[in-house]
């Protein structure tokens, strides 16, 4: 054999795996993150893992599965966690609060504007390590209006909302906020943001200044067509775009419950309370005018369970998820579907063990049933109209966010490895119901009549 070819099957036989290790590139790549900025659009926050390093990239993708850029964060990616990930967009640029990833556990975390038309860099600005623990965010991390990008994030000294000029990334002013865990930022009309935090706490800030007032023990319910809705002390409180801070007050020593359902219908304001001499939840509806109760229903449950709606006016039937029956032994979840206009309860299931979201989006009321399931009510009568389930789809329904529903789509996100202009995911309208997109390694299938025999009505 020449000395050639005799090298060469040598460097084959040790790349084959006796003694020699060869690093794998794969080009393909998997979803870590998602957010919708537009309607038909979508930003990826994807992953690549080779044998010896970690990259990322960011994704925008059009509800037809046209990939319309795909460019890499290096070793950076985009902050994500608990279903929220941190990004804004406007009509001209995406913005991404990135983190180091695994490979640059000692580099700054970074706030990058990218054109929308194309993903090139047009500013970049660095921030502050970032400290040893994991980043929380909520909803609306990053928020954009015509002038700044807001960022709320937890710093060793505190939590903290900084502004950067939409044009350049120039820092214009940074805030010390309550609480950043989980803390979701509302635009209260053109001059102030609400920070409101799981923990209890609300900073509310002057967007030009960054001057800020902080309440305590208010919590957060909610977008509504009104304002913002809070629980304070009790009470139900919305904060209104003009600077208004009306309050409702539940009647018979109810209190407003955190996690309830809120939202707005024909005047009237629902919230979530806790009945006092039960110790249930239950709904309150009031007046919107006058703040009186118009009618007030015991659900008979021990807590409330998920409820995610995208700000606008609820549907006459609300779908409420509870856990625990007072009656039953176990821990019991169960959907119980309410008319707001009667305040009456009009149908009741078990689920009998699968974990069931309620949604409320483009004026309908849905379930998400465990990670792959999509079930829609009928608005007239409660009962299941249909329900879709996403082969390869990885979804918890506490995953979607008030954010991921704002443009009447659901985008559903698959596992799996995939090329990027294959990556799994599924698109539906929530005004019609019709699936729009099956990309990659998804696909739907009619699944009604099994979930119809599997969720006993009561």
């Amino acid at each position: 054999m020449k000395p050639l070819r005799w090298l060469i099957a040598l460097v084959l036989l040790l790349g084959a795996g006796v003694g020699v290790y060869v690093a794998t590139r794969p080009t393909v790549r998997f979803i870590t993150g998602l957010a919708p900025i537009g309607l038909d659009e979508a930003v990826f926050v994807t992953r690549r893992n080779t044998d010896d390093d970690t990259r990322y990239w960011l994704q925008l993708s059009g509800a037809d599965g046209a990939v319309r850029w795909s460019v890499s964060t290096g070793d950076h990616t985009v902050v994500n966690n608990l279903g929220a990930t941190a990004i804004g967009a406007d009509a001209d640029a995406v913005y991404g609060f990135e983190e180091p990833g695994r490979v640059a556990p000692a580099s700054a975390t970074r706030l990058v504007a990218r054109a929308r038309s194309d993903g090139e860099v047009v500013w970049e600005t660095a921030m502050d390590p970032l400290p040893d623990r994991t980043l929380m965010i909520g909803d609306g991390a990053v928020r954009v209006d015509a002038a700044r990008v807001y960022v709320s994030r937890e710093l060793p000294g505190g939590p903290v909302l900084d502004a950067f000029a939409r044009s350049d990334g120039r820092r214009e002013w940074s805030s010390a906020t309550a609480d950043a865990r989980g803390a979701a930022l509302y635009p209260l009309g053109p001059e102030r943001l609400a920070v409101l935090a799981h923990g209890g706490s609300c900073t509310i800030v002057n967007r030009t200044s960054g001057g800020s007032e902080v309440l305590d023990w208010t919590f957060p319910l909610g977008a509504v067509p009104s304002g913002v809705a809070v629980a304070q002390q009790g009470d139900a409180v919305v904060f209104t775009p003009g600077g208004e801070r009306v309050a409702f007050h539940p009647p018979n020593g109810a209190r407003v419950e955190p996690r309830g359902p809120v939202g707005e219908r024909d005047g009237q304001l629902i919230v979530g309370v806790r009945v006092g001499a039960t110790n249930t939840v239950g709904l309150v509806a009031f007046a919107r005018d006058t703040q009186a109760v118009t009618w007030s229903l015991d659900l008979g449950a021990t807590l409330f369970s998920e409820l995610t709606a995208d700000g606008g006016p609820l549907p006459r039937l609300l779908p409420v998820t509870l856990y625990g029956d007072p009656k039953r032994e176990g821990v019991v979840q169960e959907l119980a579907v309410v008319d707001l206009d009667r305040g009456a309860i009009v149908a009741r299931y078990d689920t009998n063990g699968a974990h069931a979201t309620s949604l409320v989006a483009a004026g309908r009321p849905w379930i998400w049933l465990g990670f792959d399931t999509l079930v829609a009510l009928d608005p007239e009568t409660g009962a299941i109209a249909t329900a879709t389930r996403f082969d390869s789809a990885s979804l918890m329904g506490t995953d979607i966010r008030p954010e991921d529903l704002r443009f009447g789509q659901l985008w559903i996100p698959g596992a799996g490895h995939a090329a990027p202009s294959d990556l799994p995911f599924a698109v539906v309208d929530l005004h019609t119901g019709a699936v729009s997109q099956l990309n990659g390694a998804v696909t739907s299938q009619d699944v009604t009549v099994a979930v119809r025999a599997a969720l006993a009505p009561r």
